[in-house]
């Protein structure tokens, strides 16, 4: 009786909560948390990047499509930077909060 509301209920998508977690899904769910802080970094340091590109293009009077250029490189740069830092971040996060790494 027992084995059949345990199958009732997985088959219902209710999940039974493990102890502990097995290795792979913890490295799992931590390259995600990874992953996800990178884009995030990515995404809020390509947008500062650019804000700020433009201002400096416009404040230095940099000419004509060398302003573009120029927007580009510090948008581009500005989110490999933040990206890796919040990647970092998250890592670091995710291993003291998991006990591994």
């Amino acid at each position: 009786e027992k084995r059949e509301r345990e199958r009732r209920r997985e088959a219902r998508g209710v999940l039974r909560v493990r102890e502990k977690e097995l290795p792979w899904e913890m490295d799992s769910r931590c390259m995600r948390k990874v992953a996800t802080g990178a884009t995030v970094g990515g995404s809020l340091g390509g947008a500062i990047g650019a804000m700020y590109g433009t201002y400096e293009a416009f404040r230095y009077q940099i000419p004509g499509l060398y302003k573009i250029r120029y927007i580009g490189q510090t948008t581009v740069s500005s989110a490999a930077i933040f990206g890796l830092f919040l990647g970092a971040g998250s890592f670091l996060q995710c291993g003291r909060s998991s006990g591994g790494y």
